[in-house]
């Protein structure tokens, strides 16, 4: 957030010259990551926007764009806590952060959540 605290007064779409060099600055370094892995798609991106926490605040109202929960380091992938079953008798967790981020994550850790409370694979009825 702090890259991009001094264009937080703006307005969407009106943050100016800098706000736009700024980011696609940023989005030719992911295109050159993303090319790096897979050299085949150089020249075959035909579009491709970028957002900023910027973005998230002015759609989500997100104090400073974290739209996804826990940080996203490697250090929470090992938290033994962020798992279906608590410590807690019939207490379980379900939801993004305990498998990774999105409506994917989400939905995955819903048929994580639901195994452990049934005691039964049921990733093996939906795949």
């Amino acid at each position: 957030y702090e890259q991009v605290k001094q264009w937080e007064d703006s307005r969407w779409q009106k943050r100016g010259e800098a706000y736009d060099a700024f980011k696609e600055k940023l989005a030719a370094r992911l295109l050159e990551a993303l090319y790096r892995v897979e050299p085949q798609l150089k020249g075959k991106v035909s579009y491709y926007e970028l957002s900023t926490p910027l973005t998230t605040v002015h759609f989500m109202n997100y104090g400073q764009g974290e739209i996804y929960g826990i940080d996203h380091t490697p250090k929470r992938f090992h938290n033994s806590k962020l798992v279906p079953k608590t410590e807690i008798h019939n207490f379980y967790l379900s939801g993004q952060d305990i498998v990774t981020v999105g409506i994917a994550g989400a939905m995955a850790s819903g048929l994580l959540t639901a195994s452990s409370i049934m005691g039964k694979n049921l990733m093996k009825k939906v795949l």
